[in-house]
């Protein structure tokens, strides 16, 4: 299986010997898997995980890599789990990633939204429980989702403060995704009412916005080229050089189709950048460009699931 196909892959097609160069890409720093899907992709590995010899190599790895953190609760359910049996433990640190992640972001939704103006709440991160013997297997992830999806969707009132229209548009989009593909993995109707919520939110942002994208992305991008642009620019330093690359690329694909000036406006006025020209003259290959092959793969797979 190409790493590529993971994220529309069923977890049990993953073949053993695919977990660990999948995870090997997965702490590229170009790789092209956002912060959520990388956490949520890692936790579908180690259910996978059919071996104790795998699951010590790869949590090695994992740890290694930083892609879990040693802390008080990682030990103890190394020690908890010890003498239980192979499925128990690798459910175990499956449920521990999503812990992690869930934890990060909460913490990174109490400062931003602190940092907009908003009141921090009082009630404090629940704890990972997690219970089993030999025939059964339970934990409290569904308390520790009702905590973050609270924070989010407090995070997700305070949009009103960000700078510009698009990058509200930018994270609302970014936060529904998130809870979508939660939603989808987890089979459940639990995140409904939230993005109910951020749906309306978005919609209500993009009618008062209707004047803006008329001159906006619109009449920058084709086809699939506005996902494929957001994707890299969350990535790189927008610097004059990089933006020029990209602009030379998709142009080349029939991603944009306007000028380079006029896609100069469109940036230094989105991103308040002030960048003085974008050059068309072609440049050396740099890992900007596999970047970019790897991001335009993956959109147009996307595009037609």
């Amino acid at each position: 299986m190409e790493i590529i196909d993971f994220r529309n892959a069923q977890i049990m097609e993953v073949g053993q010997e695919e977990i660990l160069p999948i995870l090997n890409y997965l702490q590229r720093p170009t790789n092209s898997f956002s912060v959520e899907e990388r956490y949520i992709v890692v936790s579908e590995l180690l259910k996978a995980v059919q071996s104790s010899d795998l699951l010590e190599t790869v949590l090695k790895f994992l740890f290694s890599n930083k892609m879990l953190t040693e802390t008080s609760i990682s030990r103890k359910i190394k020690a908890d789990f010890a003498n239980f049996s192979l499925p128990h433990n690798t459910a175990a640190f499956s449920v521990l990633s999503l812990y992690e992640y869930f934890f990060k972001m909460s913490a990174w939704l109490e400062d931003a939204t602190k940092a907009k103006g908003g009141n921090a709440t009082t009630a404090s991160f629940p704890s990972l429980q997690i219970r089993a013997d030999k025939n059964s297997f339970s934990h409290n992830l569904d308390e520790i989702r009702e905590y973050f999806r609270r924070k989010m969707t407090i995070y997700a009132a305070h949009f009103d403060n960000e700078k510009s229209l698009p990058e509200r548009e930018r994270h609302l989009k970014k936060l529904i995704g998130f809870l979508a593909e939660l939603a989808y993995e987890d089979n459940t109707t639990f995140y409904d009412r939230d993005l109910d919520y951020l749906r309306n939110k978005l919609a209500s942002l993009t009618e008062d916005n209707d004047a803006v994208q008329k001159k906006s992305a619109v009449h920058i991008f084709y086809g699939i080229g506005e996902e494929v642009f957001d994707r890299i620019a969350s990535q790189i330093e927008k610097s004059e050089a990089n933006l020029s690359q990209i602009y030379r690329r998709m142009f080349e694909d029939k991603l944009i189709h306007c000028k380079a000036e006029k896609f100069r406006d469109w940036v230094n006025e989105t991103f308040d950048l002030e960048i003085g020209k974008i050059r068309v003259k072609k440049s050396k290959p740099s890992e900007l460009d596999q970047l970019y092959l790897t991001v335009y793969e993956l959109s147009k797979r996307r595009k037609y699931l």
